[in-house]
């Protein structure tokens, strides 16, 4: 994988897009304990058993019995014991032996026969590639492990796109979704001329005079992409209409603080007395971009018949 790019995983539970851990090498990490398990459990038929479980086991004396001599096969059913437990039923029984193997019954190959043909190294590849892969996306799994079968089973990811599981479940990549649109909220700094007031239990800056204003202080997210809209919530006292003046600057950290600006003008603004209204401010922020530390003044012009205005908030979205 090349520099700049990015793996991720669609995690089900929570139905969200996950990074996917790479080593330095930029290869995927596996967790052994989705493959391996120690010990074994009856019934699971997609973990091998550990190399020290099966090491264990094979020198483990009480989890095998010792093996018949001549003798206890030549015994007299009706006396035959091993470790104490009566053969004699057993012994006599036809339907529970088998004749004897030849040479050729071990070592027969093919369907019904004891073994099957050797696995080329490419068919061995082959057969771990989905299980590799499943133990590598398994919800919860820590990576560990740079698997290296999982590693030359699962190509390079390109730029941009994301592993689906397709009609075969089968990996595909494709592209990754769109964004959608999101969306916070700022509430005012400060003002000057007006005063702090509650409404109900708003806490508003309350701009009755020409000149008075209210001001915001935001940062844009990292994720910014675009503008959706930039609204400022409003409760009005009376009914009527008033103008407004709305200047913007912002910048990067680290740049000037005015390095882009922004003015927007807005006269005859309906109101109704009590009522919340969104502003949209949205063009004093014309080319307005991620990381950004934005400040906004908001100043009152005029009002008409309607004899005050409470500012609340600004609600923000983007994509």
């Amino acid at each position: 994988m090349g520099e700049g790019k990015q793996a991720w995983g669609w995690y089900p539970a929570g139905k969200i897009w996950v990074p996917l851990q790479v080593a330095a090498t930029g290869k995927l990490v596996i967790d052994p304990t989705a493959v391996f398990e120690e010990p074994p459990t009856l019934g699971e038929l997609e973990k091998g058993a550990t190399s020290n479980w099966c090491n264990l086991h094979a020198a483990d004396a009480d989890a095998h019995h010792d093996a018949f001599t001549p003798a206890d096969h030549q015994a007299d059913p009706h006396t035959m014991t091993l470790d104490g437990v009566d053969l004699s039923a057993h012994a006599v029984d036809v339907d529970a032996h088998h004749g004897a193997f030849t040479p050729a019954d071990h070592t027969a190959i093919g369907d019904g026969a004891p073994h099957h043909a050797r696995y080329t190294d490419a068919e061995a590849l082959l057969v771990a590639a989905p299980l590799a892969h499943h133990a590598r996306h398994e919800a919860g799994g820590a990576d560990a492990l740079a698997n290296p079968i999982a590693i030359a089973a699962v190509p390079d990811l390109a730029s941009g796109k994301i592993w689906q599981g397709n009609a075969g479940n089968r990996p595909v990549e494709v592209d990754l979704p769109a964004g959608g649109t999101k969306w916070f909220y700022q509430d005012w700094d400060y003002g000057t001329g007006g005063s702090v007031v509650a409404v109900g239990q708003h806490n508003c800056y309350y701009l009755n005079s020409q000149y008075d204003s209210v001001s915001f202080e935001f940062r844009t997210p990292p994720d910014w992409a675009s503008i959706a809209a930039v609204k400022m919530l409003i409760i009005s006292e009376g009914t009527g209409t008033f103008d407004y003046t709305a200047r913007t600057s912002w910048a990067l950290i680290g740049a000037n603080y005015n390095a882009n600006t922004d003015v927007l003008t807005a006269d005859g603004v309906a109101v109704t007395d009590g009522i919340i209204k969104s502003i949209d401010l949205t063009e004093a922020f014309t080319g307005l971009a991620a990381n950004m530390s934005v400040g906004l003044k908001v100043t009152l012009d005029a009002l008409a018949t309607a004899t005050g205005i409470f500012a609340i908030q600004l609600d923000i979205t983007y994509n």
